[in-house]
């Protein structure tokens, strides 16, 4: 209860900071391959809880040092990660790392999760990205969760000239995806 809790004060807080322009980026060097592996790594368990292979796949063009806020780029990926786990009872979650030049000594990094869970209809896909908004009213008293991550993700991603979706259909499971432009190439 006490981590549901400050989960949802620090969701608040963010969402907060992000609507009132107050949401500053960091911009310092990060290994891309070594903080997505924390992130898979601090999941991990929670997927092989539900007997889940939670795969990573890093292309080579994301391996190495970029310039942004690796804080914010964990932040996103592990969203992404926890809900494909969340909704994920038997399959598999996929994480992929890519990236491509986006002009002018910069990087767009391509964050994909991809999931077999219960998947969305495509006419609800929108409406995971508003605030406090789940595709079905039941999600929150089956799997927990705030409705503002997606929310925070999409703004953050926006902050980092970028965007998030996903493509799904109920049974096949998902594939959200998120891009950010940092530095480096």
């Amino acid at each position: 209860a006490g981590q549901t809790l400050m989960r949802l004060i620090n969701d608040l807080l963010d969402l907060s900071k992000v609507e009132a322009g107050r949401l500053e980026l960091e911009t310092t060097s990060f290994n891309l391959a070594q903080q997505v592996e924390q992130v898979v790594l601090l999941h991990a368990p929670e997927a092989d809880a539900k007997s889940l292979p939670l795969e990573l796949d890093i292309a080579a063009a994301a391996q190495g040092e970029f310039r942004g806020d690796p804080t914010r780029i964990r932040q996103v990926l592990s969203n992404l990660v926890s809900n494909a786990v969340k909704f994920t009872d038997e399959g598999e979650v996929r994480v992929r790392i890519g990236a491509e030049p986006a002009g002018k000594g910069r990087t767009r990094l391509v964050l994909a999760v991809s999931d077999t869970g219960c998947g969305v209809a495509p006419d609800k896909i929108d409406s995971l990205f508003d605030p406090f908004s789940q595709a079905e009213t039941s999600t929150a008293r089956t799997h927990g969760g705030t409705g503002l991550g997606l929310t925070i993700c999409r703004e953050l991603c926006r902050l980092m000239k970028g965007e998030i979706g996903a493509v799904s259909e109920p049974g096949e499971g998902s594939v959200f995806t998120a891009r950010c432009v940092v530095e480096g190439e």
